[in-house]
């Protein structure tokens, strides 16, 4: 019960957001069928939704940057079927303060999480996305 009343806050909460229209990018996004139970080693999963100013502030960050050419990120569309299933598991797994759940844009390495378009904007000046640089 507590499973579908979350679902259903979720899928809500990210179709609620305001509407931000930016030009698509050149990283890939995928579907849920391609989220594994663990982010592999190397990678970075970004959740996010089409209709989150904070997540279009990241695209364009990612955008401006290169940061799509430069890090294996995999992105998924948290209104999706089944991914936002497969991000609250992650939530669940990273024990994600309850207050941070369902937040996005928010970016999982195998090793941490970071949720917001400042902290994400931050994490990558500081040198954290480097375990997802491409050869």
């Amino acid at each position: 019960m507590k499973k579908i009343f979350l679902s259903i806050f979720l899928i809500t909460f990210f179709l609620s957001g305001c509407n931000i229209f930016s030009k698509d990018d050149s990283s890939e996004k995928k579907s849920s069928s391609e989220i594994l139970d663990e982010v592999p080693t190397g990678e970075l999963y970004y959740f996010y939704s089409d209709s989150c100013h904070h997540c279009s502030n990241v695209n364009t960050y990612f955008l401006e940057n290169d940061i799509y050419k430069k890090y294996a990120i995999s992105k998924f569309e948290v209104s999706e079927k089944g991914v936002a299933e497969k991000f609250y598991s992650f939530v669940e797994k990273y024990n994600v303060p309850k207050e941070d759940r369902g937040a996005v844009p928010f970016i999982i390495s195998r090793e941490k999480y970071w949720i917001g378009d400042q902290t994400i904007i931050d994490a990558h000046k500081n040198g954290e996305f480097e375990i997802a640089k491409k050869m």
